[in-house]
């Protein structure tokens, strides 16, 4: 088991330092590594480094291998030593200290600008963001489905949105395997959640896979499509794949040119992904979790 998880945590810092936003910018990994139980923190970073240094998503990868080494030597200072051991420091401020000093050093070094110190605040702003989503999610990994609440249910969401992103860029046989997840994922929450789940994961998909990712037009045809999914979804695990691709047909139609068949070849096939899921491992996630000092009545038996 301890195991699988370094591999898993080493996977989710490789993803998150894939995840790229406006051409340039790929904080995530360094919020992910810092975002990790202390524990799993050597392979989440060592996955993030491994991302930034041979990922699919090529960035500036100096100021982010030097965030990665400031993260270790800021968790390695306060872990070693009676009088650091005892101080706690929020995982969001650490992301913020170990990617907006050396961020900033480079940019003053380089001659930058008031601009660039503001792109170098606004990014460790997003990376404290993606950090506290990180911690929550990985917390609804640890708690289970049946104990889940709105929050991490809502952090993994946007925890699994910015795997999307990641994979935006990586295609088999021409299809976004970035974009096919985040249709099964509004597809899934559309299921699950009916009309709200729909239309809030067709919103968050559609902006990570869409206006991030370059495709803004997915923006409309996620958050709708999301949306109508979960009025059809008492209909059955059919209706709402089917009402969602009829959606994104639309969309693509009223671009005023050929329908391009990748797009639509990846609606389908997240379709199909959605359509093999069985209803019980949705029930799972939607069924309310007992209040805090209560039990199941199923634990007395």
């Amino acid at each position: 088991r301890g195991a699988a998880r370094a591999a898993g945590c080493a996977a989710g810092g490789f993803l998150a330092a894939n995840a790229v936003i406006l051409g340039e910018l790929a904080p995530f990994g360094v919020a992910f590594a810092a975002s990790v139980p202390p524990r799993d923190g050597a392979a989440a970073g060592l996955g993030a480094v491994v991302g930034y240094l041979a990922g699919f998503a090529h960035t500036g990868q100096v100021r982010y291998l030097t965030a990665m080494l400031t993260l270790f030597l800021v968790r390695w200072m306060f872990s070693s030593g009676s009088l650091a051991r005892g101080v706690r420091i929020p995982r969001q401020l650490l992301t913020a200290v170990a990617l907006g000093l050396p961020s900033g050093a480079l940019a003053m070094a380089t001659g930058g600008n008031l601009y660039q110190l503001v792109l170098v605040g606004a990014e460790a702003l997003l990376a404290s963001c993606a950090s506290y989503f990180f911690t929550r999610g990985l917390r609804a990994l640890e708690l289970g489905p049946e104990n889940l609440r709105s929050t991490e249910v809502t952090s993994l969401v946007i925890s699994l949105c910015i795997a999307v992103l990641a994979l935006s860029g990586l295609t088999v046989a021409g299809l976004s395997l970035g974009r096919v997840l985040a249709a099964a994922l509004v597809l899934l929450a559309a299921r699950a959640g009916r009309e709200a789940g729909g239309a809030i994961a067709g919103v968050s998909a559609g902006m990570f896979a869409g206006l991030l990712a370059g495709q803004p037009q997915l923006m409309g045809s996620y958050a709708f499509g999301g949306l109508l999914a979960g009025v059809f979804a008492p209909l059955g695990r059919a209706a709402p794949a089917g009402v969602f691709a009829l959606v994104n047909l639309c969309f693509l139609l009223a671009q005023g040119r050929s329908v391009p068949l990748g797009p639509l070849a990846e609606v389908f096939v997240a379709g199909a992904v959605s359509v093999a899921v069985p209803d019980g491992w949705l029930l799972r996630l939607v069924r309310p979790a007992p209040p805090v000092g209560e039990v199941a009545g199923e634990t007395y038996k």
